[in-house]
């Protein structure tokens, strides 16, 4: 500034500011500690970053909850009665950038006309009223309701998607993310697998197979990336039935396929086998004749494979061995019949489900109230999880009541409706590929949560949400995907169709 020249008043009003803004910096550094101080820099940084490239903050989401973290031992953050967990944080911010990118650009994308939307939103706001008659009504504990609530109302993840990722470009670089955090949680399974459970490197269940009520020396690994896991392996089918190089060893896909069907063995999920033959065989019926042969192919090298390397794992001993043998013993009693049917597993999950209709039946349409205990402890003292129930379908009827269920559902179907049209009439072959596995994930969720909660599973719900966001963006964004950087050719590898 030049001596002696005028300063006009907004020019003193932001050195006042400034001024102002560096006391009260200087103020909190006095007082804070060394550890606040660091939480806040790295807060001030996560939305300065966030702001900058949200897909950034997206994939933070899932790799805190979806993949080898474990967020339940992370620091809170106290808030009144209750506390906030980082992933809130950035989820607050990520909601209020969606708002304001809605408003300031509303007359040129057409995301609130989706029906998609507005279901999911009269989903969330019947949860809030739930919550709150929960409280009021049912007197239950705020922690206890809070606990769920911020479960569902992780499907908001949504609209961070359609709103923030409109682009081809912001869609290849979230899909790449997700595929590399679902490699690395497979690589961390397989580190826990060689080193055993004397260190336990990762989350989630860690136990001794069973087969047919016998345990096999091998680990079984559940991550929460498990969900993460199944659907970017149909993800990965999707792009390898829609590119040329589907059977090519150039192609990365067809690597990173290997080691995502390699993690999805290791947790011994039956359920997921179950779901991959199914969507498989809806998929090869209503595919273009040329997808549904590279499809066909596909399928028949990956048996092929998995058979040689069954077979020359026999003689090696050790672990690979009994993994081999534990995987193949889990996966045969598919075909056990009657004795399947009487494992304990299931009847454990037939006691829950005796419990949970008995209490719709008494409260047929408003629920027991979000989180509350539906049964009494049946498995002794350490038996905590009194309000989960494997069966999703009675676990909504059971927390939101019939007409919450229903509302949930109107939006989950018009999803599969509007992915179906997306993964038929999208041209771009690679957003057509992510189209048909956000289809294939939401068809298979729909058996798979008669024994696994993913409507309300905290992972599942992040990565299900992120999903159909992609879903609706392909397909009410068509026209962005004219600009120059939706136009991107295809790497190597990737020659499509």
């Amino acid at each position: 500034m030049i001596l002696g020249a005028r300063r006009s008043p907004t020019t003193l009003a932001a050195v006042l500011l400034c001024l102002a803004g560096g006391l009260a910096f200087g103020f909190v550094i006095l007082k804070m500690s060394l550890l606040y101080i660091v939480a806040l820099l790295g807060a001030l940084f996560t939305v300065w970053l966030t702001l900058k490239k949200p897909e950034l903050s997206i994939i933070a989401i899932v790799v805190i909850i979806a993949s080898v973290v474990d967020v339940y031992k992370l620091p809170l953050v106290p808030l009144g009665p209750g506390s906030l967990n980082v992933t809130d944080i950035l989820v607050f911010v990520l909601l209020a950038l969606s708002f304001w990118r809605h408003l300031s650009t509303r007359d040129s994308q057409p995301t609130a006309s989706s029906p998609v939307s507005w279901l999911l939103l009269l989903f969330i706001g019947y949860a809030v009223c739930t919550a709150l008659l929960s409280i009021v009504l049912l007197g239950m504990d705020l922690n206890t309701v809070l606990r769920l609530f911020r479960v569902v109302s992780y499907y908001l993840i949504y609209f961070m998607i359609t709103n923030l990722v409109c682009t081809k470009q912001q869609i290849r670089f979230l899909v790449n993310a997700l595929f590399l955090v679902a490699a690395l949680v497979v690589v961390a399974m397989l580190v826990q697998l060689v080193m055993g459970d004397s260190v336990q490197l990762i989350p989630g269940k860690q136990y001794r197979v069973d087969v047919m009520e016998a345990e096999v020396d091998a680990m079984r690994l559940q991550p929460p990336g498990q969900t993460l896991l199944f659907a970017c392996l149909l993800t990965v089918i999707a792009l390898l039935t829609n590119l040329r190089s589907a059977l090519s060893l150039r192609s990365r896909y067809l690597y990173l396929l290997a080691l995502l069907g390699a993690g999805v063995l290791l947790t011994y999920v039956r359920t997921y086998l179950l779901a991959l033959a199914l969507v498989i065989t809806l998929y090869f019926v209503v595919a273009r004749p040329e997808q549904r042969l590279r499809l066909a192919k596909f399928v028949m090298l990956g048996m092929l494979l998995f058979a040689l390397l069954a077979a020359g794992g026999w003689g090696a001993g050790g672990k690979f061995q009994s993994t081999l043998t534990a995987m193949s013993g889990r996966f045969l009693t598919l075909f056990a019949g009657k004795e399947l049917v009487q494992t304990n597993s299931l009847n454990d999950r037939q006691i829950e489900n005796s419990y949970a209709l008995k209490e719709i039946r008494e409260h047929p349409l408003l629920g027991i109230g979000l989180g509350q205990d539906y049964r009494p402890k049946l498995y002794g003292p350490d038996d905590e999880i009194t309000y989960y129930v494997h069966n999703v379908y009675l676990w909504l009827v059971l927390d939101f009541g019939l007409p919450g269920c229903l509302v949930f559902f109107l939006f989950y179907l018009t999803f599969l409706v509007r992915a179906f049209k997306s993964a038929r009439n999208e041209p771009d072959p690679y957003l057509r590929s992510i189209a048909v596995g956000a289809l294939l994930m939401g068809v298979a969720a729909l058996p798979m949560a008669l024994v696994i909660p993913l409507f309300l599973e905290w992972h599942s719900i992040v990565v299900l949400a992120i999903l159909i966001g992609l879903s609706e963006t392909i397909l009410m964004h068509r026209g962005v995907q004219a600009a120059p950087e939706a136009a991107l050719p295809a790497p190597a590898g990737e020659q499509v169709t």
